[in-house]
């Protein structure tokens, strides 16, 4: 899924996300963070991004929050 708060002209090129250091948060598995790659030819390719998860909070139930953190 792309938000448009993330991705103003939709989704891009198709990319592989790995989801790292798993966490029971709550009864809930979260991931500590995340690695992006590239396809190349429906192959997994370049890294892209690494992305480590600095905060984690419960919101309200029916709460949605695609802000962009600070």
């Amino acid at each position: 899924m792309t938000s448009k708060l993330v991705a103003k002209d939709g989704p891009g090129a198709p990319k592989f996300i790995t989801l790292d250091d798993l966490a029971d948060v709550g009864g809930v598995k979260l991931a500590g963070g995340h690695r992006t790659f590239a396809m190349e030819d429906g192959k997994i390719g370049a890294q892209m991004r690494f992305t480590e998860v600095s905060e984690v909070k419960w919101l309200p139930d029916g709460t949605v929050d695609l802000s962009v953190p600070e």
